[in-house]
């Protein structure tokens, strides 16, 4: 999953430190942190990595309860990239939230990155706000998007 993160996550939108990337898989680990894979015929194509109760930063308020889930990674090899992978990853994510009694998730993304705001849009994640945000966005806008998908 790491090796996938790595090679296939960097993008002049996605800044993946290092630090950060071994924490996020060291939480997986201990089970603080969802994982969902795809595979096609034996090879992993896609990632998505979640977590319940929290919200990482921003200006949505922390201190989130269990009805809540945050999505942190979204990653499609390429080559398999615009076939609707990472759409079905966040559906995926939004059922086993759903399962779990979460009513609101949330999902963030670079302002610029049309590619990632497509995928949202068709997994049913509607705009939530936009803020500036230059130490996690050190290129184009600065800004980060945040958007959301609320359940019954």
């Amino acid at each position: 999953m790491t090796a996938l993160l790595l090679e296939h996550g960097p993008n002049e939108w996605n800044h993946l430190p290092c630090a950060a990337i071994g924490v996020h898989f060291g939480r997986i680990a201990e089970g603080d942190v969802e994982a969902l894979l795809m595979e096609i015929k034996g090879e992993l194509v896609g990632l998505a990595t979640f977590v319940v109760g929290e919200y990482p930063s921003g200006p949505v308020p922390r201190g989130f309860d269990s009805h809540v889930a945050f999505i942190a990674e979204v990653v499609v090899k390429r080559g398999y990239r615009g076939r609707g992978i990472g759409t079905i990853l966040l559906e995926q994510v939004n059922s086993v939230a759903v399962c779990r009694g979460v009513h609101t998730v949330y999902i963030d993304r670079h302002a610029d990155n049309t590619a990632s705001a497509r995928m949202m849009d068709k997994a049913g994640f509607r705009l939530l706000v936009r803020y500036p945000d230059p130490l996690r966005r050190p290129t184009g806008s600065r800004d980060t998007v945040v958007y959301v998908r609320y359940h019954s």
